[in-house]
Parts: structure tokens; sequence; C-alpha cells
């Protein structure tokens, strides 16, 4: 939407907007990352308290499953960082 203007064109208004998606998506990726951690405490819980295999297995699967998620969000708020960024520079 705003990559077809230049940064000196945009009004105070737009350039407001660029930062609360900024800030938004800081706060979102802290969220999921405290979700994680969140997740993996609770395994770690279940772990101590259970000492079957399969609350083991299924600990583990959960993990590389955040894993695998933290990852993607990781790589998500980067992506869009970099493309706010250059909105910015225009």
């Amino acid at each position: 939407m705003y990559s077809k203007h230049k940064n000196d064109e945009l009004i105070l208004r737009d350039k407001l907007a660029i930062w609360r998606n900024i800030m938004a998506n800081e706060r979102t990726l802290l969220a999921y990352l405290s979700a994680w951690i969140t997740l993996i405490i609770a395994w770690v819980t279940i772990i101590k308290f259970f000492l079957s295999w399969y609350f083991w297995f299924f600990g583990v699967f959960l993990s590389l499953l955040w894993v695998f998620f933290i990852l993607f969000w990781i790589k998500s708020y980067k992506r869009r960082k970099k493309e706010i960024e250059i909105l910015i520079k225009k």
C-alpha cells in the first residue's frame, strides 16, 4: 500500500501507522516466545511428575513442533521488519 509512495510524501498518519506495525510485529514475536517458554516449562513439569515413555515422547514431539514454529515466526518477523525498513527508507 505504501510502497508506491516515497517517505517524504507520507503524511504523519501514515508514518505513525508504520510505527504501529513495527511495534505490533515485535509484540507478536515476544508473545510467541513467551508461549514457547511456557510450553517448554509445562513439558518439563509433565516429564518430572509422569515418568511414562509416552509422556516423554509427546513432550519431545511438541518441543520439536514448537521449535519449528519459533523458527517460522522469527523468519516472518525478520521479513516484516525488512519490509518496514524499506518503507521507512523510501
